[in-house]
């Protein structure tokens, strides 16, 4: 079953951004600071202008899409971008972007959604294919430097 994240899911909704977060191997270049994750899921969870959803089988909340609107620089409306997408057991993880992308439609202020795929994603084609979809495209590639990557 997919639901609206409530305040009473912080904890786990938290707990799963960090399994995430290392499952997708953000640890080998990056410290992954707990508070940040906690305080951000926080504010979304009780954030009118953002989007989480959580996946819940037999009572355990076990995936959770997340994502924050923000300004659209230099353009007018704002964008969406996702923060967070992880679910620990297949199955209700199309239904969370499905609803994502429903909300994201139903929001005139909100001029793009933004999905970035990392390479390190699991299940990285399978979502890409999904997000093409869902009506998604890829663009806008981006170049990033991290220090100490060869």
């Amino acid at each position: 079953m997919i639901r609206p994240a409530k305040p009473s899911d912080l904890d786990k909704v938290t707990e799963l951004g960090i399994e995430s977060l290392k499952n997708n191997k953000y640890e080998d270049w990056f410290v992954i600071d707990a508070d940040k994750v906690r305080k951000t899921t926080k504010e979304a969870i009780s954030s009118a202008r953002d989007f989480v959803w959580v996946s819940e089988i037999e009572g355990e909340v076990v995936g959770a899409v997340g994502a924050l609107s923000l300004p659209f620089q230099f353009f007018e409306r704002e964008q969406c971008s996702v923060v967070m997408f992880y679910c620990r057991q297949s199955g209700d993880g199309g239904k969370l972007l499905r609803q994502l992308f429903r909300w994201y439609m139903g929001r005139p202020m909100l001029k793009r959604l933004e999905f970035t795929i990392d390479e390190n994603m699991k299940n990285m084609d399978r979502i890409m294919r999904f997000l093409g979809n869902l009506g998604l495209s890829p663009d806008l590639p981006v170049y990033n430097h991290l220090k100490g990557r060869k």
